[in-house]
């Protein structure tokens, strides 16, 4: 794959992904749904999927190959969003989900083994594209969702974000060469510093990433559940609430470009809890405040939050530490037992205690993650403490 691969794939992709998410939320609430019940369509139905087959995935890449998984993925994906748009009562959408979240399972960790090449530098290049772009593509597709919602109907906006994957589908199809995995690194973490496989320190900070994104996505999928049911019942129209939700991409983005642009962060927990304290300012915003200025400061606050973890859960997956292709699968199976999590019990958490309890809940998971991370023993490669 090129750079400019990375930069198109994950956009479209992902754009769809975006659309899809915040639609099927209007498409719950449209059909009388609980917030309980789409917790259990977000994180059940949709998580599951995608963390189980996740999981899997990065051990059968080797098997199957990089470009089969991701075909088989976005076929999967593309059929479970166009089947959204055939709901007409909330079990329905509870049907499509797992086809649609086993297809981003199976699509996104077959994509990431493209990432690692021969050149470090090259690699680290590829990894902010793809970061950058993944990212822009969400930020467009919850922009355009709202009012492409309210402008075609759910029905036709479902099939429009289906019909996108399906030209991803071909553009892939003639564009991707078949990838089998390459061999494990043993070596540079891409700022020339050597990295054994067998680094205390590099198991220590791949397992503080691994708990980081638990964290940060466990909170953000619990945002992203709640917030259109918050937003609407201030007054706010699907299009403005789209809008709002957007800026979570324009924080994450920004972030991205700025840690693509060296190694200054590696091997630093003041990455993960600078995230961590922006994520419980985020949440604090969105316990307290109504104004449209306060919704935007928080979800930008809550983008620029989990990027330092989900941008080191895969430059340590890639550096250090076992099978390459199965780290990137914990990654995405790491995230979405988040986005299992976060849906399920922010929509338990809305049910019991108003619409704002979930980011009570979400800052408390995350001052916990502080301590525990910065609390973590890191050690040298000789084994004693640092």
């Amino acid at each position: 794959m090129t750079r400019s691969d990375f930069a198109i794939i994950p956009f479209a992709m992902d754009a769809a992904v975006a659309m899809s998410q915040i639609m099927v939320n209007f498409r719950a609430l449209d059909l009388g749904a609980s917030a309980t019940q789409i917790g259990i369509l977000m994180g059940l139905c949709w998580g599951v999927a995608y963390m189980l087959t996740a999981l899997a995935t990065g051990r059968l890449v080797g098997r199957f190959g990089a470009k089969s998984m991701m075909l088989a993925g976005a076929a999967a994906f593309g059929v479970g969003t166009a089947a959204y748009g055939f709901a007409l009562a909330p079990w329905h959408l509870l049907v499509a989900a797992p086809l649609a979240g086993a297809g981003s399972g199976i699509f996104w960790p077959s994509l990431q083994t493209y990432l690692k090449v021969e050149d470090n530098d090259e690699t680290r290049v590829r990894s902010g594209i793809f970061n950058v772009s993944w990212t822009c593509g969400i930020l467009t597709g919850v922009a355009v969702s709202g009012h492409a919602y309210d402008l075609i109907g759910a029905r036709g906006a479902f099939w429009a974000a289906g019909a996108i994957v399906a030209v991803v589908f071909v553009f892939m199809a003639v564009r991707v060469r078949r990838s089998n995995g390459a061999p494990d690194p043993v070596g540079s973490d891409g700022s020339g510093v050597a990295i054994e496989q067998d680094d205390p320190r590099g198991r220590a900070f791949l397992r503080m990433a691994w708990i980081a994104n638990f964290a940060m996505w466990f909170v953000g999928s619990s945002a992203a559940t709640v917030f259109p049911r918050l937003a609407r019942s201030l007054g706010y129209g699907d299009g403005a609430i789209g809008e709002m939700a957007a800026v979570v991409w324009i924080g994450q983005v920004a972030l991205f470009a700025i840690l693509a642009t060296g190694s200054w962060w590696h091997f630093r927990k003041a990455a993960f809890l600078t995230g961590f304290l922006a994520g419980i300012a985020a949440m604090a915003l969105f316990a307290r405040g109504s104004s449209a200025v306060a919704l935007v400061a928080g979800s930008a606050l809550l983008g620029a939050s989990r990027t330092p973890a989900h941008v080191g859960s895969i430059h340590y997956g890639l550096y250090t530490g076992g099978n390459r292709d199965a780290n990137m699968g914990y990654h995405e199976a790491i995230l979405g037992a988040g986005c299992v999590l976060g849906p399920v019990l922010s929509g338990m958490a809305a049910d019991a205690g108003g619409v704002r309890a979930p980011f009570a809940l979400g800052g408390a998971a995350l001052i916990v993650t502080f301590v525990v991370i910065g609390l973590w023993p890191i050690r040298s490669a000789s084994g004693q403490p640092r």
